[in-house]
């Protein structure tokens, strides 16, 4: 988002990712959840490099979807 005269420049990218099911990864139950005793970190740096975990293929961009964001945010917040 990019301050402009009179409102914002708004960039949406949308990566799509398939996951591959000979690589799945076995979860135990409850692996999602935080444990109460280490309080959650966030890294706000931005990712540089592929960001597709192992077992996942990347599908490239959706522009379709890319394009709906934008449209819905135009309707919610445009003038």
């Amino acid at each position: 988002m990019t301050p402009v005269n009179g409102g914002y420049l708004v960039g949406v990218e949308v990566d799509k990712e398939i996951e591959n099911p000979d690589k799945l990864i076995i979860n135990s139950q409850g692996y999602a959840t935080f444990p109460q005793s280490d309080p959650l970190r966030r890294d706000l740096d931005s990712v540089v490099g592929p960001a597709t975990p192992e077992g996942w293929y990347s599908l490239g961009r959706d522009s379709n979807l890319e394009q709906s964001l934008l449209n819905s945010l135009q309707v919610a917040y445009g003038r």
